[in-house]
């Protein structure tokens, strides 16, 4: 998981840089215990399912070449938290439509409403991350290097995104979360399998 902190902080900060407002639906608000222990009971299987992961990865590069492509998108020119909440949202989205990945699910008792629990661990721990290395800034070790960086990691209201019930009930359980996704999501695309 630290992987996971590390790489996506660095290379969405390489991407993107000003914040513009850009509007997207949040999740709306889906977890509850029951359901999130059985989301951590079963990530690391789904996780490891090469059916299910690479459906996500091709909504994910699918969600990525969208917006690229898309000669209108705002998002190029958001901040990184903007643009990379904004992926996974499009990216879930994406997958839900995957009737293969669907029929996997199933096998461990889930159905696509999965994706918005992956969805909102996947916002949550982005947030957990920048929040931790934002703390970190504040030490007198971190290069200049590094301080301009930081300036585009300013976090929008999570609520943007996710429901802010969901999220602090995220964060409630993040030290039974983190590390239960399989290290392949640090692969590739740094959200999924390569």
């Amino acid at each position: 998981m630290k992987r996971l902190y590390v790489k996506l902080v660095f290379l969405l900060v390489v991407f993107f840089s000003a914040e513009q407002v850009f509007t997207v639906e949040p999740i709306p608000r889906v977890l509850t215990q029951k359901k999130l222990d059985l989301f951590i009971a079963t990530v690391e299987p789904i996780s490891a399912d090469d059916a299910v992961m690479s459906a996500w990865d091709q909504a994910y590069q699918q969600a990525t070449m969208n917006e690229v492509m898309n000669q209108n998108s705002t998002l190029l020119n958001a901040s990184a938290a903007t643009a990379a909440c904004t992926i996974l949202l499009e990216t879930c989205s994406i997958v839900k439509k995957n009737a293969a990945a669907a029929g996997r699910l199933n096998e461990y008792q889930w159905t696509n409403e999965f994706w918005d629990y992956y969805t909102v661990v996947l916002i949550g721990t982005y947030y957990v991350s920048v929040t931790e290395f934002n703390r970190y800034k504040t030490q007198e070790e971190v290069s200049d290097e590094d301080r301009e960086a930081m300036k585009n990691m300013e976090l929008p209201p999570v609520e943007r995104f996710i429901n802010g019930t969901d999220y602090e009930l995220f964060k409630k359980n993040f030290s039974r979360i983190n590390g239960r996704i399989s290290d392949g999501i640090s692969g590739g695309n740094a959200y999924g399998s390569e």
